[in-house]
């Protein structure tokens, strides 16, 4: 059977932001990492993209799904969700330009974890025990290191976008 190990929390990790940003920028500049470290590709990125309309402005709801083969074994798998609330256009004057922003409470959360094994493993019987035990617990260790780092570096990648020092 398959097996989960997560690199975040559970429940994920979280980057909240309340201003106006270039939003179509920013969501495309977070498509455009996940492609350029080779998890993403862009016709089965988004999952789920609901759009309401409320009377303190536009409520959207956005999840993304990747996932990034590391190896026979291992998958790298990345759920990224938006909430976004009160989102309304805004004209915001810089030096003699005039630029349409999106202003709004944003949360972005990002989910990670490895999965591995599976069907396809378990027909090798004696030798996957052989493998889980001694090799993959160590490659696992691996995997989780470069994985982690390459998480928290997608987040940092928001904070800076966003311009948050925390």
């Amino acid at each position: 059977k398959m097996e989960y190990h997560y690199i975040t929390p559970e429940s994920g990790i979280k980057v909240k932001y309340k201003g106006a940003i270039n939003f179509p920028r920013f969501y495309k500049h977070l498509r455009l990492w996940l492609e350029e470290n080779g998890f993403a590709k862009e016709e089965t990125l988004e999952k789920r993209y609901v759009e309401r309309i409320k009377p303190n402005g536009k409520q959207l709801e956005i999840t993304w799904e990747t996932e990034k083969e590391a190896s026979d074994y291992f998958t790298y798998h990345i759920q990224v969700g938006f909430i976004i609330l009160g989102l309304n256009d805004v004209e915001v004057q810089e030096g003699n330009l005039k630029r349409k922003l999106q202003s709004a409470t944003y949360e972005i959360k990002i989910t990670a974890y490895i999965t591995y094994g599976g069907d396809k493993w378990e027909s090798l019987g004696p030798l996957l025990k052989i493998y889980k035990n001694y090799i993959s617990k160590k490659r696992l260790e691996e995997h989780y290191q470069l994985f982690y780092e390459k998480i928290y570096s997608f987040q940092e990648e928001i904070k800076n976008y966003l311009n948050l020092r925390t």
